[in-house]
């Protein structure tokens, strides 16, 4: 586990051994707690990335929790899709509630999920996938120095419905 803080908040990027081992030594009231969930759908998902793989022979997870100064779970952020061998990932982020959101929280946290990729994960590439109609989350992206790619179609299922996606890109400093 990779821990970072930035302001009041505090970054912990697990890797698939690190959630393998809260799953070894703690109950299922800790890990609900840790992770910042409160029901048992949420618990059966981490359980089944537990029990059922989070790597495959090239892919793999890097799961952030974010916490606040209470040591609280108020969101979370990393990479899924971390292809080793193309030294790529996609990165994600998102704050449990609305009264987390627009704080500038992902503003400071977003940057060490970026130092992590480049100079731990070894990343060449960080690209990220963003509702064309979160104009919040395409301002966190180009504050960073996202370049946007292009827009896919019907990519992804929410609230019942397909919705596009824009595709945005960050490279390594050379």
């Amino acid at each position: 586990m990779i821990v970072k803080t930035t302001g009041p908040y505090k970054l912990l990027l697990l890797f698939p051994d690190d959630i393998h081992d809260l799953f070894k030594k703690h109950e299922r009231e800790y890990i609900l707690n840790f992770f910042g969930y409160s029901t048992q759908a949420e618990y059966e998902k981490l359980e089944r990335m537990h029990k059922e793989g989070m790597t495959t022979y090239r892919y793999s997870l890097a799961l952030g929790v974010v916490q606040n100064e209470q040591g609280e779970t108020i969101g979370h952020t990393g990479y899924h899709i971390w292809n080793k061998d193309h030294k790529n990932a996609e990165l994600f982020y998102s704050l449990k509630s609305d009264k987390y959101k627009r704080k500038g929280i992902m503003s400071q946290v977003v940057p060490l999920v970026i130092q992590i990729g480049f100079e731990y994960m070894h990343l060449k590439r960080i690209q990220a996938r963003v509702a064309a109609w979160n104009t919040a989350s395409i301002r966190l992206l180009d504050k960073f120095g996202f370049e946007k790619e292009g827009e896919l179609r019907q990519d992804y299922f929410y609230e019942g419905k397909f919705s596009d996606s824009l595709c945005y890109s960050l490279l390594a400093p050379e």
